[in-house]
């Protein structure tokens, strides 16, 4: 890829080097618990069925990621990923 030019989401989908080593199914769960106890995050998570997607980033920045995609994966480190204000399901974490 082009240095300066911004991927899109097929550039992500296909490049293996973003794969992770595993996966969790994450779905929408309470909203005070993060994916992982320790602290760590995910690499990205995977939309099941179309719909909002709100989570706290690796950074520690919350917010809603509207219109997600089925069968997209989006590369975007998080923590956490809450029941309110989610509408998408079946939403898996690669890590």
């Amino acid at each position: 890829m082009a240095e300066g030019v911004v991927p899109s989401q097929s550039d992500y989908n296909a490049d293996v080097s973003f794969g992770g080593m595993d996966a969790v199914d994450i779905g929408a769960g309470d909203d005070s618990n993060d994916i992982f106890t320790d602290g760590s995050a995910i690499r990205g998570f995977h939309v099941g069925s179309a719909g909002n997607v709100k989570v706290t980033t690796a950074l520690g920045t919350t917010l809603i990621f509207e219109g997600c995609l089925a069968g997209l994966l989006y590369p975007y480190g998080c923590v956490k990923v809450f029941a309110t204000g989610t509408t998408a399901s079946s939403i898996i974490g690669v890590f």
